[in-house]
This record gives C-alpha cells, structure tokens and sequence, in this order.
C-alpha cells in the first residue's frame, strides 16, 4: 500500500510541475549567445553548460572556445544554428531584423537584451535568469552585484575626498 502512496504523491508532483510550465514552453536547455558580453553573463550566472552555440566573437571565459561558433556577432549562420537545436538565443543586437523573425520561425526564442549600461546589464541578467527558471538566482546575483558597486563607489569617493581635482 506505501508503493502505491508514493507511487501518486511522485506522480501528483511530477503533474504539478507540468502545469506550471506555460503552454509550449520546455525547460531551457539549449542556449546560443550572439554576444560576448551576453556569453560572459551565461558563464557568470551559471548557465555554461546550457550553451550550445556563440559568435566567432565570443572568446571568454576560455571554455567558451569549445562551444559550437554559429557565426559572427549579431550576424548568426542560420543553418548552423538550426544544427545546434538552439531553444534560446540570446543577442545585444541583429544585424539585420529579419533575422529576428526567421529565428522564431525556426522554433527558437529570441532574447534581445541591450548591455550598454549598468541598468541594461542589471536587466539582461534577471530576464535570463527568469528564461533559465531561476529568478532567485537572479535576484542574489543583482543584489550582490549592488553591493560590490556601493562598496566601490564609497572607496572611490573616499580616496578624492581629500585630493584636489
């Protein structure tokens, strides 16, 4: 009798989960970074084993290297990418926009996350970790990056506090 509690209450979560993904959509496995500041923020974040696919721009961290090059920065190979079996790929920028609708036509997500500012940056991080299904991860990760910066900032305004300019 005990197998077969256990037997429902594993099915019940397993359903549960089921339903909390919202139609269509499958845990993201399968990344393609057209960006190195994006491909930097994957490996950062934690998602490296996720990428599949980057830039021939892409070249750091050094494990990067291994990782399929699907073409240039903001100027994917599409043919490579379909290859890859990319779910999301992930760009500053397309070169050209219709890129951006033959992408999605392929079964693949686009993320266009801007990084040309601290808040872009800040922003880009919490939507991927929210694509990834780890807004927590997210949330610590800009809290602690707050904090590096305030620190920062205090020390800099410290050390000119007494110097003339």
């Amino acid at each position: 009798m005990h197998f077969y509690c256990r037997c429902w209450i594993v099915f019940l979560a397993l359903f549960a989960g089921l339903l909390s993904l919202r139609a269509g959509e499958l845990p993201v496995e399968r990344i393609v970074s057209l960006s190195p500041s994006l491909t930097e923020l994957v490996y950062e974040l934690g998602f490296g084993r996720y990428l599949v696919g980057r830039s021939s721009a892409c070249d750091f961290p050094d494990e990067v290297k291994t990782v399929t090059p699907i073409g240039a920065f903001g100027r994917p190979n599409l043919e490579v990418l379909k290859g890859v079996r990319a779910q999301v790929l992930l760009t500053t920028d397309l070169e050209n926009p219709s890129y951006s609708q033959a992408i999605e036509q392929m079964g693949v997500r686009v993320l266009l996350l801007p990084c040309e500012s601290w808040n872009e940056l800040m922003q880009a991080a919490g939507k991927l970790c929210e694509v990834m299904g780890q807004p927590e991860t997210g949330r610590q990760w800009i809290q602690s990056m707050e904090q590096r910066r305030s620190v920062l900032q205090q020390q800099t305004e410290s050390f000119w506090a007494h110097r003339q300019r």
